[in-house]
Formats: C-alpha cells, sequence, structure tokens
C-alpha cells in the first residue's frame, strides 16, 4: 500500500491580514507548515539572519523546529497549511526553508477553498489532504521529485522508514541508537553513518527531535493538562529536567510554547 504523503493535518487556514504594521515575533513549532501567499507581501525572517520575500503567487515551506518571524505592512492574503509529513519523505524537504513560486492551478485551487471557508463550507478530510499534498508537490519543484531513491543506501532506507514510523507512535518506548541499529541489522557505528546520509542529522538528535514534537503537540492538544502529566508521560523525573529538555530544543519553556503565536 502506498504510503501518503501526509500523514495528519494540524490546522488549515484562509486569512487576509488588513494593511497596517503586522508582525509576528521569532517562534517555531514541531509541524511542517507551508504558506501560499495569494496577493500581497510578506517578510519571513529566520534564525540565521536570511530573510523572505514573499510576493503574491510564492509558497514558503518551513520544516519543524526552524524559528522564523513575520513581518507586514501593505497587507496580504494566504492560505496556510499546518501538517505531518511521513518519515519516508523526510529527506525530500529537507530542514531548510524553501521558497517557491506557485502555479497558477494550484492558486486557483487555493482561492477556491478559501471561498467555501468564507461561505463557512468545509473540505472533507481527502480534499484538504489532497490540497495539501499538492503544495509539497510543487514545494519540490516537480511531482518526479517524490520518486523514490535508487542508490547504495535504498535497502537502508527500506528499514529505516517503518522503524521511523514505530518511532513517531510510541516516541517514549525507550529508544535508543543502539536499538534503533539492532531494528536495522547493523552495528551502531555503520547505523549512524547510514542515518546521517539520509537525513543530515545524527539519530541521536532526530530521537530527541521527535520526542520533543511529540510533547510540543501534547501541550497544545489540552491547554489545561498539567505540564507534570506531560513530563511524567515523556519519562522525566522532575518538571525542572523535562522543562530544561524542551527549552533545549524550542528556546522556550512549555509554558511559553502554550502561549506563542500558533496562528501564524
Amino acid at each position: 500500500m502506498e504510503t501518503p504523503l501526509v500523514t495528519n493535518l494540524v490546522d488549515l487556514t484562509y486569512e487576509t491580514i488588513p494593511p497596517g504594521n503586522f508582525a509576528i515575533p521569532p517562534h517555531l513549532h514541531h509541524y511542517h507548515q507551508f504558506d501560499a501567499i495569494l496577493s500581497g507581501v510578506v517578510t519571513v525572517c529566520v534564525e540565521n539572519g536570511a530573510s523572505f520575500r514573499l510576493e503574491t503567487g510564492h509558497g514558503l515551506m518551513i520544516p519543524p523546529l526552524v524559528r522564523h518571524a513575520y513581518r507586514a505592512n501593505g497587507g496580504f492574503r494566504q492560505g496556510q497549511f499546518k501538517f505531518h509529513v511521513a518519515p519516508r519523505y523526510w529527506e525530500m524537504f529537507g530542514k531548510q526553508i524553501r521558497r517557491v513560486r506557485l502555479s497558477r492551478g494550484l492558486l486557483e485551487s487555493i482561492e477556491a477553498w478559501g471561498k467555501r471557508t468564507e461561505a463557512r463550507q468545509t473540505l472533507v478530510p481527502q480534499q484538504a489532504l489532497a490540497l495539501t499534498a499538492l503544495c509539497l508537490v510543487e514545494s519540490l519543484g516537480k511531482s518526479s521529485a517524490l520518486a523514490p531513491k535508487t542508490d547504495h543506501l535504498d535497502t537502508f532506507r527500506q528499514q529505516l522508514w517503518p522503524l521511523l514510523e514505530r518511532i513517531i507512535a510510541a516516541p517514549h518506548g525507550g529508544w535508543s541508537v543502539a536499538t534503533m541499529a539492532h531494528e536495522c541489522h547493523l552495528s551502531p557505528g555503520h547505523f549512524c553513518r547510514c542515518f546521517r546520509k539520509v537525513l543530515g542529522q545524527s539519530p541521536h538528535q532526530h530521537l530527541f527531535e521527535t520526542r520533543m514534537r511529540a510533547i510540543a503537540a501534547d501541550l497544545l492538544a489540552d491547554p489545561t493538562r498539567p505540564i507534570k502529566d506531560i513530563a511524567e508521560k515523556a519519562k522525566y523525573t522532575s518538571v525542572h529536567t523535562f522543562s530544561h529538555s524542551f527549552k533545549q530544543a524550542f528556546g522556550i519553556s512549555p509554558a511559553a510554547y502554550r502561549r506563542s503565536p500558533t496562528r501564524m
């Protein structure tokens, strides 16, 4: 069975920002995000000092855990998609923000969805997933980019993707680099080398980020749930240690993440 490109939709938003001083301070989130600019101009600044000027017809792909901020003066209209990508496609999107020019057909589809939204008509889940997937395909430049790679790491990928899906399903299940390597029938050293070539980061860092993304999702899923309960679920022995780890990943405390801007 073919693995879907998008595994879960967090939120879809169609909105018009009126002219004036508009700004959202630096923040990051635990999901992928795609902004489609339908009219106007907005600037997105990222943590390394770079900035992206987005004009009508531009799209911006923002990976998880990439700090960014927004500013605009003249107003703009956008469609915004928040979602999770299947592990087997992570290496194709990478960990860098990507700006693309969107096709007329996709822009018209997003505008049609926006008109339905304004009329208080919602997309059925299959339509929402399909529209999000179209945005992702265009963010890669062409649909053929989604074709599986065939190189000397192909066998490793076939073992890795199901493993990463199991880790996402149980992120606090006692995973370690050693257990991951054992699951793939490789020595820890060889596993780490292959993992870094495929995903561009160490298995240890990936495990940490996966757990932090799961924790961030729990924080937003139920804002009234005590942080202590979430820390215990994540197998932390104290709230202090939990908060320190979370701040290491997101740059802010768990409580501040709950209060941080999520609309953008």
